[in-house]
């Protein structure tokens, strides 16, 4: 590896998807919270209907927007290191050296839209850094780019993916 390598995201992949969403879902958000007949709080609470509105459309955008901050980065990939950006907050990186992995795994995750394959960076059997072919249109050459060692394929069911994702449990 001589270069440095950019993602490059799938337009209609995670990023648009996610992109979509919130855009899809910000009308709706402004329409509850700004535009609403309500002149008090008081007045949406003993209105339970439009309690329940409001609580999920502002929990929906919410877990959209968590999800384009969380899940969606800029990847670089040099000699040295990786570094992972945040699309919406560029100066909030991680750069990680590969000393810092043990090795990788390549996995098939599980999506309403099919299987996508993804690669997971390894320290301690726990996932540091995941990066998936659902985000990215140049996602095996940032595969190939990787100078770790590869630990197999790693198969488990989606809650379990979801589990070693989100909650840092072990993988094996």
């Amino acid at each position: 590896m001589h270069k440095t390598i950019y993602s490059k995201y799938k337009l209609f992949g995670g990023l648009g998807l996610l992109i979509g969403l919130n855009l899809l879902m910000s009308p709706l958000t402004y329409l509850l919270v700004f535009e609403a007949k309500v002149s008090s709080l008081n007045e949406i609470i003993e209105n339970q209907s439009a309690l329940i509105s409001y609580s999920f459309v502002l929990g929906l955008q919410s877990i959209m927007l968590l999800l384009l901050i969380t899940q969606c980065k800029f990847i670089r990939i040099s000699k040295d290191h990786i570094t992972l950006y945040n699309p919406l907050l560029p100066l909030l990186f991680r750069r990680y050296n590969w000393e810092n992995f043990d090795s990788y795994t390549t996995v098939m995750e599980h999506s309403r839209g099919g299987e996508h394959e993804a690669i997971w960076l390894i320290k301690n059997d726990r996932i540091k850094v995941r990066f998936s072919s659902f985000y990215y249109s140049n996602y095996q050459k940032l595969k190939r780019e990787v100078p770790l060692k590869r630990k197999g394929k790693y198969s488990a069911s989606p809650l379990r993916q979801f589990g070693s994702i989100v909650f840092g449990l072990k993988i094996k």
